[in-house]
């Protein structure tokens, strides 16, 4: 081709973009081809604090300080990406995938799931991503369909026009006798509405426990559900999720008030019995472990004793970061080795904590060294080190 493939695909960007789009399965001879990712549109200032909050409480206090501007940004993208598949991941994931269980994917704003959206060349924003990789031809589709669509409905608008300035002039009669009735059916509805949502929180307060608002860690909270002909502190359907240690901090010691499920520390043997036979053993071996997480939070101080200090997303994010380092434990492979700790389950990361004498990692035994299991494990003395990879 000479240096026609210079001229035409400059350097690397448009091409790498068309490849892109053509794996992705879209076709060229279609208008989708040139649709850009998902993106938040935000116009005012409250909309881009709620996003930041947002996730700033995923990342932590660390994150703030460590993520330079262009991570960010790629966060944001992929958090977009998240918001606007969300229905869709909700009806094809597993009860068990732990992203059922990350506060960041179950309790998403309405006014987040709102803004998102996907644009094209000849729609696009001010916060629209640049794209490129999109041939001429795309351009002249979505011209030529659009034309199409105005075609297909002028006919309705014009018939459309016609009625209104026919009912305008009160020709034919009978059209203010229909309004009004039509006016008396909506404020009819409205009416039967408002009754039935008084009715609604008239039976919430009827069913929540006397004294739920004095005990602010959720051990009373009234969130219960009915199915199987019982009440139940759990939703239909719910089963213990595979936890990371992040999202098992916060589960813990949070909840999802979105989904409906508790902080799992509230929880007794006796609401968990229907979901199995393993189900009672599970929360002893997670409130066991959240002793150890207890522990390691008292050492950092990041542990509230208050008992009027509620938990929130914030500041069990901050206890995740403050802990991560005592619960890196190193096996016995050479020192090159380096495992993926943010990538384990909490149960790996328990079972680790049990083969270490019950020991956080970097922990002094009682004759003042290290703790070490030459067998398996080896306690990571350069935690102080360790850095969460986001």
């Amino acid at each position: 081709m000479g240096p026609v493939k210079e001229h035409y695909l400059f350097y690397e960007k448009a091409g790498d973009q068309f490849v892109g789009r053509t794996v992705c399965g879209l076709s060229p001879l279609s208008i989708e081809f040139a649709v850009g990712p998902p993106h938040f549109n935000i116009t005012t200032e409250a909309e881009r604090k709620l996003l930041t909050d947002t996730i700033e409480a995923f990342v932590g206090e660390k994150g703030k300080k460590t993520i330079n501007k262009q991570t960010w940004y790629c966060i944001s993208m992929l958090y977009a990406s998240l918001v606007y598949h969300y229905d869709y991941l909700k009806s094809k994931l597993h009860s068990k995938s732990s992203l059922n269980a990350c506060f960041i994917f179950t309790d998403v704003p309405e006014v987040l799931k709102s803004l998102v959206r996907v644009s094209y060349p000849w729609n696009k924003d001010v916060n629209s991503p640049v794209l490129t990789g999109i041939p001429p031809h795309i351009l002249v589709l979505a011209q030529l369909d659009s034309l199409t669509r105005s075609q297909l409905t002028i006919a309705d608008e014009v018939v459309t026009r016609i009625k209104e300035e026919l009912d305008n002039r009160d020709i034919g009669g009978g059209y203010h006798a229909s309004r009004l009735i039509s006016e008396m059916n909506e404020s009819h509805s409205k009416i039967i509405d408002s009754i039935s949502e008084v009715k609604a929180i008239a039976l919430s307060a009827a069913l929540s426990p006397a004294g739920s608002e004095g005990h602010r860690d959720g051990s009373r909270s009234g969130a219960y559900h009915c199915y199987d002909g019982k009440f139940h502190r759990l939703p239909k359907g719910w089963i213990f999720p595979q936890l990371k240690l992040q999202p098992f901090i916060v589960m813990w010691l949070v909840g999802s008030v979105k989904t409906g499920v508790p902080p799992l520390k509230t929880l007794k043997a006796c609401d968990v019995a229907h979901l199995g036979k393993r189900s009672r053993k599970t929360l002893c071996e997670m409130r066991k472990f959240a002793g150890a997480i207890e522990k390691a939070g008292r050492i950092v101080g990041l542990w509230k004793t208050d008992p009027d200090d509620k938990w929130d997303l914030k500041s069990a994010t901050d206890l995740f970061h403050g802990i991560f380092k005592f619960f890196c434990f190193r096996g016995n492979k050479s020192l090159a080795f380096q495992r993926r700790y943010e990538a384990l389950s909490w149960k790996t990361i328990y079972n680790h904590y049990l083969r270490n004498g019950k020991r956080l990692a970097g922990e002094v035994g009682t004759t003042g060294t290290t703790t070490t299991n030459d067998s398996t494990q080896q306690t990571l003395f350069e935690c102080s080190t360790m850095h969460v990879k986001l």
